[in-house]
């Protein structure tokens, strides 16, 4: 028992929200008499001020490479593809927060359709949410998450990158700069990874409910009061549940693709500089740098996994829907009336069951297998034109 109530999804999601407001991706501010979000001058502030800082991490970026302070590797496609990273890291950063303060309205319509779903579940089902535990598993991963950044920080700053060829101002700006990006980018995946785990566990109790409803309906048939209403209910609640994916896919999706893209590249290059590193004759520094980044990469694999299970987890609660309802109509007797309710039900999940896609690609197994295969290729062409420069390296006496 919490000494503080956690009674319903806002609540439990306030740990998030603060987290997001801090790190300026929640431009979005809840009135006191509705719980309504609305803008406010501090919302704007807050733009800004995110902009500022990612604005200040790319004019250390090019100040750093423009002055060749951090140029390890005699490799031009990996300093180029590091320096590439980390400008389109930058970018995907400074993306999340013009989105998201595009998205404001449209995000806020997502928390409220996410809580009005609760409460028909919850009046209309018997299901009594657990808030507690949602409230406790977030602040759980914010904690993780924060503790991964300053991993980060601490292997960039002491093993990475050779700090002491900085001016204290530059050390100061960087430090500041990239730490609140790269928590500014945890606190993005951390948001997306809980909001696909909240809708896909909404999800397996609305199939869990029709599971074990349109089952009882199909053995005993004379036990089922008013199954017309009760099948009406079920499409009400699917629909909305569809809408709360509808908005995901409009809110967030193409956050994912830039977060997802970004961690692919990064994995890409730091393949590409241990392969590098090792064949080549390097120094101690550029291969504490080689093996530094491969360990980070590791973090990238994980977050992209991640995301993936999680999309698949809620695709998959997608689809169970339609196998639940159609056994029911393939199974079951019923008469007139029942039979008309089960065929609108269906033509609903036709034409009304989104799944999780940005509008370029869906977020599923073929999305991972692909990118498998795209960085075996892409690792290749990189080496290969490399090669020559490798072959010089080796064929060096001693």
């Amino acid at each position: 028992m919490r000494w503080f109530p956690v009674n319903s999804f806002y609540e439990a999601w306030r740990p998030v929200a603060i987290a997001a407001r801090v790190f300026c991706l929640a431009t979005t501010t809840p009135n006191n008499v509705d719980q309504m979000m609305e803008r406010t001058s501090t919302d704007h502030i807050l733009l800004i001020v995110g902009l500022l800082i990612c604005g200040l991490g790319l004019h250390s970026s090019f100040t750093l490479i423009l002055q060749q302070n951090l140029i390890l590797s005699d490799s031009q496609l990996l300093v180029g593809g590091m320096f590439g990273f980390l400008i389109l890291f930058q970018f995907t950063v400074i993306s999340s927060l013009i989105v998201n303060y595009a998205n404001g309205t449209q995000t806020a319509k997502f928390f409220h359709l996410v809580q009005k779903t609760d409460k028909h579940l919850s009046n209309q089902m018997g299901h009594r949410w657990n808030y507690e535990k949602d409230h406790f598993q977030a602040v759980v991963y914010l904690v993780l998450r924060y503790i991964m950044a300053l991993v980060f920080m601490y292997l960039l700053s002491a093993v990475s990158v050779p700090m002491n060829r900085l001016t204290w101002i530059q050390r100061l700006s960087i430090g500041l700069s990239f730490g609140w990006m790269i928590c500014c980018f945890l606190t993005l995946g951390l948001s997306v990874v809980l909001l696909l785990v909240t809708v896909q566990n909404r999800f397996a109790v609305l199939n869990g409910e029709m599971e074990k409803h349109l089952r009882r309906y199909v053995m005993k048939t004379g036990k089922v009061t008013q199954p017309g209403k009760l099948i009406r209910r079920f499409a009400m609640m699917h629909a909305l549940l569809s809408d709360v994916v509808v908005l995901f896919n409009k809110c967030f999706s193409k956050l994912v693709m830039f977060a997802i893209g970004c961690a692919f590249s990064f994995i890409l290059f730091a393949a590409f500089g241990m392969i590098h590193t090792y064949v080549t004759d390097m120094d101690s520094v550029a291969f504490e740098v080689a093996r530094t980044d491969m360990i980070l990469s590791w973090f990238c694999v994980g977050f992209i996994l991640q995301v993936l299970i999680c999309c698949n987890r809620l695709n998959y609660e997608c689809h169970r829907s339609h196998v639940i309802v159609h056994k029911a109509i393939s199974y079951g007797s019923y008469h007139k009336t029942i039979f008309k309710e089960c065929a609108m039900f269906s033509r609903q999940l036709k034409h009304h069951s989104p799944r999780l896609s940005c509008g370029l690609f869906e977020f599923d197994w073929t999305l991972y297998y692909t990118m498998v295969g795209s960085l075996a290729t892409y690792l290749v062409i990189l080496l290969q034109f490399d090669m020559d420069q490798l072959k010089l390296h080796i064929s060096k006496p001693g």
